[in-house]
């Protein structure tokens, strides 16, 4: 009896040990960037999950070795949110590559595609020194109650490698998972509405834009509201590239809804530049608009100046340099016209963005404004900038003067600029009861606590399109089609999104930086035969060495 007790009682020791590892989970992370602690706001959303939440991947099967690298992160941090949500999560891995029918293999992946899962064709190079090429899925699908959201985990951008663009969707796997559960938890998610009336972009030009934004909020697209309270269900509003000027109604129905807490997000230029003309007669003429917001955005802390900014970091557009009467060759070249505007590194808005491509930007000047105003400037001009006056001719002729002979003396002009505090009103101390048509309303002179964001140019929202089937298709946003480039435009219009519904805490996610700690890649090739036979004989070694000592303490024991 007294044999049984001891194993008994060491079983029992384990199971306890066992139930009480699993009430009381706990892991180290000994990780310098903190890569695998999930942050405060991650877990208190998980801690709301209130029924089972599936989130299915399409990283399985034999992969690049760099989407290796994302599978791992990703599967390693989808198991701290399991554990973190108490196992209301559920993961699947599916492989779009597997079965072993290709006819249930292509459906399979034209119905990860119909979701709006973008696929990435990758050619990397393997071990061996060969190379591998694949299409890869980098995303996950969410599935809760009735309710579907597809993620693409991966941004393509040519600027980088893809070992580049791996890494930076490492970094943003915390945000890109936490930002989708927040959004399909939402029972209603708060909505957003594009104005209309002044020659904005239509809906066309701003479809990839829209795309994003219903990712976090619903968007309604809307006539210049001329009523008091119009805009009240609204979370915040978004004007993109008027043309025409603002009657005194219209501005006032903008005001009193920034006095209540509405949020605006204005993408506005200033200064008028056809780029129709410009492509067919090869010059146009940038001239002042008159749209009638000057007093108002001064009111509010900001001015928009009537200029043109011209700037070394730009991008390239194509120019016949054949000579007269031989075929037409094109060449890319850089227009300073079209500057490629740098993210500012301090702001939430904008860190860790990569370049903003841009078209005629103005840029913006910060007023006094009132003292409860607090302004960051996200965007801005490089280094190397100048302002042009307006009016004046572009011609595509100055193309052919080189950039580094053009006197560039400012550096980083506002280009964007986010503005938040309590507003004065610009309509105090005016008739606004004659001004609304003899509305009854109660007029705020003083906002609430609210945000502003000005964008002086009023294209980069805007999506090139292209002619497919005989329809007209939106391309990608930010996307480039003479250079067949993609910039930051989208990445940072859904941050600006995210700042006007006050998500913070998800912005400071997307912010987050992990340094990667890659291998010497010369070394391992260099090395590998080394590596290899370490790793075999290591172990075999380490294994006789203690089993050859256990033998000896034995033999020194027992054999007295």
């Amino acid at each position: 009896m007294k044999k049984l007790l001891r194993p008994a009682v060491a079983l029992l020791a384990i199971v306890i040990i066992n139930l009480a590892a699993q009430s009381f989970y706990f892991r180290l992370d000994l990780t310098a960037d903190r890569r695998y602690t999930l942050s405060t706001v991650t877990r208190q959303l998980l801690d709301t999950i209130p029924s089972p939440l599936y989130i299915k991947t399409y990283l399985g099967g034999d992969i690049p070795l760099d989407f290796s690298r994302l599978r791992l992160n990703l599967n390693e941090l989808l198991e701290e949110y399991r554990v973190g949500a108490a196992y209301q999560i559920e993961v699947i891995e599916e492989d779009p590559h597997g079965g072993s029918k290709p006819q249930r293999q292509k459906e399979l992946q034209a119905s990860l595609m119909r979701q709006g899962i973008r696929p990435v064709n990758v050619q990397a190079r393997d071990g061996q020194g060969g190379y591998t090429e694949k299409l890869v899925f980098p995303a996950i699908t969410l599935a809760y109650r009735d309710r579907t959201l597809s993620v693409n985990l991966y941004q393509e951008n040519v600027m980088r490698s893809v070992t580049q663009n791996v890494d930076q969707a490492i970094a943003e796997l915390e945000y890109q998972l936490t930002a989708a559960i927040h959004d399909i938890l939402l029972p209603q998610k708060p909505r957003a509405a594009m104005l209309h009336g002044h020659g904005e972009l239509d809906a066309a030009d701003v479809a990839d834009f829209e795309q994003t934004l219903l990712r976090h909020a619903l968007v309604s697209h809307l006539p210049a509201p001329t009523r008091i309270g119009d805009l009240d269900p609204f979370r915040f509003v978004i004007i993109a590239n008027p043309q025409k000027a603002f009657r005194e109604d219209e501005k006032l129905v903008l005001d009193q809804y920034l006095m209540q807490g509405g949020r605006i997000l204005m993408m506005v230029n200033p200064v008028h530049t056809a780029v129709d003309s410009l492509q067919k007669a090869g010059q146009t003429l940038a001239y002042p608009l008159e749209l009638n917001l000057e007093d108002q955005l001064f009111r509010y802390g900001l001015r928009v100046k009537n200029v043109l900014v011209q700037d070394m970091q730009c991008a390239l557009v194509p120019i016949n340099t054949a000579l007269a009467g031989q075929p037409a060759r094109f060449t890319p070249m850089p227009w300073i016209y079209f500057p490629l505007l740098t993210p500012a590194p301090h702001s939430l808005i904008s860190r860790n963005l990569i370049p903003i491509y841009s078209r005629f930007p103005a840029c913006i000047e910060p007023t006094g404004g009132a003292d409860s105003l607090q302004k960051q400037v996200f965007l801005a001009s490089s280094a190397h900038a100048r302002v042009s006056p307006v009016p004046s001719i572009v011609s595509l002729s100055q193309i052919q003067q080189n950039p580094l002979d053009i006197p560039m003396p400012l550096q980083y002009l506002p280009v964007g600029v986010a503005v938040q505090g309590r507003f004065p009103s610009a309509f105090e101390h005016r008739p606004v009861r004659t001004i609304s048509g003899g509305q009854d309303f109660r007029f705020r002179p003083r906002s609430q606590p609210t945000r502003l964001v000005l964008i002086a140019d009023g294209r980069i929202a805007q999506n090139e399109q292209v002619r497919r089937n005989g329809t007209l298709q939106p391309l990608p946003l930010g996307f480039d089609k003479y250079t067949q480039q993609t910039f930051g435009n989208k990445a940072l219009l859904e941050n600006l999104s995210l700042y006007l519904l006050g998500q913070d805490q998800l912005l400071s996610l997307r912010g987050r930086t992990i340094k990667p700690r890659l291998l010497d890649m010369k070394n391992v090739h260099e090395q590998r035969t080394t590596i290899q036979l370490a790793n075999i004989l290591l172990p075999i070694l380490l294994l006789l060495a203690v089993g050859g000592a256990w033998a000896l303490t034995r033999r020194y024991r027992y054999g007295r």
